[in-house]
């Protein structure tokens, strides 16, 4: 059996539902692109199969009707050009991905040293966590959660 549309495969227009949609983009911006091919499986429980990020646009094409080729290119010039007018204001910053929670996911390279795990600035600065803070801390294997918590203190 031929999947893709350049190997033989047959395609047709398909509408996908928020769900999936949200999923295939979640999927993308996960690997931090902007632009990508994603491969779902649709079924009781839905499925990323694939990341594409040089995906084939014959089949997009043909079975859409729309110009792809030219909306990717429009993209990827107005993000040319963000880009050099974020370098040129002083940086260029990730763009963060929420989940499903509302959560900023970030992705970085985790730093251990003699046990200790050294977060980045922009983690207690974008929490608003501070010295002193009391502070409640969830563990679950490869899950850490680190949540303020305002005890009351008592009067003596």
């Amino acid at each position: 059996v031929r999947a893709n549309i350049h190997a033989s495969g047959k395609g047709e227009k398909y509408f996908l539902d928020a769900e999936l949609e949200k999923m295939a983009v979640k999927a993308a911006r996960a690997i931090g692109a902007d632009v990508a091919a994603v491969d779902l499986l649709k079924g009781r429980r839905s499925f990323v199969l694939e990341v594409n990020l040089s995906p084939g646009l014959k089949g997009i094409i043909k079975y859409t009707g729309k110009n792809v080729a030219k909306e990717v290119a429009r993209a990827l010039h107005k993000k040319t050009l963000e880009f050099k007018e974020n370098l040129q204001a002083g940086g260029v910053k990730k763009r963060p991905v929420m989940d499903e929670n509302g959560f900023d996911d970030h992705y970085i390279e985790a730093h251990v040293e003699k046990g200790k795990l050294t977060l980045p600035r922009f983690i207690t600065q974008g929490s608003g966590l501070a010295n002193g803070d009391d502070l409640i801390i969830k563990l679950k294997n490869g899950e850490v959660r680190v949540l303020r918590h305002n005890i009351k203190k008592e009067d003596d």
